[in-house]
């Protein structure tokens, strides 16, 4: 990637000290995670282009290559512009128009996701406007980037506060994106609705159900069963009804679990028994929920899905499960009950 973009740059900057960006980029690099690597090649582009910013974003958008043509994102030929977006929301938020143009040019070959947001932060008026002029934009990668970049919860991203207190402004662009023809456009705008669902559930459901009047159809219905998946585990009333869940009578027994004490890398497992005490069937979706035990020796529960089911009138269903306590990168396990 760093030999990459330094013969893009070698090529439009007649004065790009090659050798002295891929030195400075490549120093330490096996030891970096992949965000330090291209923090690292960032620290280089400051060495390296010109001072005075609007000629160095000039230089960077001049080193873009044609826009991807392919339906969605995937391999990583487009990762080398993730430091050129950096470089960007690092050195131009005083020069926020060119600053807007260069993020254009670059999420339609890769994704300028998350360095859009501190100009949304710092020019929420102007930055928004330009996202909804994206919205109507012939390249699915800029119409993602008005959902993906507004997200409140972006993975590796900080959160944007405001928009966790009223997400209104977002669920504005999000009507303008959620029947795109692009999968990875209605993609983005159900984990976009996911976020919201979080801190505003009253908020995500009411668009989903709004949505849902306006369009109804099987790409509506996975938008909508892919957007409350934070809602469904928490059993949120309107999130169930929205998905034809409803309880008309239900009885529970039979519970069983062994064995009574596990280790790392045992198994679980458990099963009880459904019945239904309704006259008409009934949509059911099912959780489990794990109370795990913490480092300061307290519990936090942890809810699991299982297969949605539909019982019939008077039906009685069983149900199984078997669960692997597996060592995971993001959990760590401690003794207890």
């Amino acid at each position: 990637m760093v030999s990459y973009i330094s013969s893009r740059l070698s090529a439009v900057y007649d004065t790009f000290d090659a050798e002295l960006f891929e030195r400075m980029a490549l120093e330490g690099m096996g030891e970096l995670s992949f965000l330090d690597r291209a923090r690292n090649i960032v620290a280089a582009l400051e060495v390296t282009l010109p001072s005075r910013f609007e000629e160095a974003a000039r230089v960077l958008v001049d080193t873009l290559g044609p826009e991807r043509v392919e339906e969605a994102l995937n391999g990583f030929e487009g990762f080398y512009i993730m430091p050129l977006c950096m470089y960007v929301s690092r050195h131009g938020l005083e020069a926020p128009d060119v600053s807007l143009n260069a993020l254009y040019e670059m999420t339609k070959r890769f994704t300028a996701e998350g360095d859009i947001r501190p100009f949304i932060e710092k020019y929420p008026g102007k930055t928004m406007a330009f996202l909804e002029k994206l919205t109507r934009d012939p390249s699915p990668y800029a119409r993602r980037l008005a959902s993906e970049g507004t997200r409140p919860r972006l993975p590796l991203s900080g959160r944007l506060a405001a928009f966790q207190k009223d997400p209104a402004p977002v669920i504005e662009l999000l009507d303008r994106l959620y029947r795109d023809p692009n999968l990875m456009v209605r993609r983005s705008v159900a984990n976009n609705i996911n976020d919201i669902s979080k801190d505003n559930p009253e908020a995500a459901v009411a668009a989903l159900k709004r949505w849902k009047k306006e369009a109804p159809g099987d790409e509506l219905d996975w938008m909508i069963r892919h957007g409350l998946r934070t809602l469904i585990k928490q059993n949120h009333p309107g999130a169930l009804e929205l998905l034809g869940f409803e309880t008309f009578g239900l009885q529970v027994n039979g519970w069983n679990m062994t064995p009574d004490r596990i280790r790392l890398g045992d198994s679980l497992s458990f099963a009880f028994r459904i019945r239904s005490t309704a006259d008409r069937p009934q949509n059911l979706a099912l959780n489990y929920v794990i109370h795990f035990v913490k480092a300061n020796g307290r519990t936090r529960p942890k809810v699991f899905r299982l297969p949605n089911k539909t019982l019939e009138a008077r039906e009685s269903l069983l149900i199984e499960k078997t669960h692997k306590f597996l060592p995971y990168k993001n959990q760590s396990f401690y003794s207890g009950e």
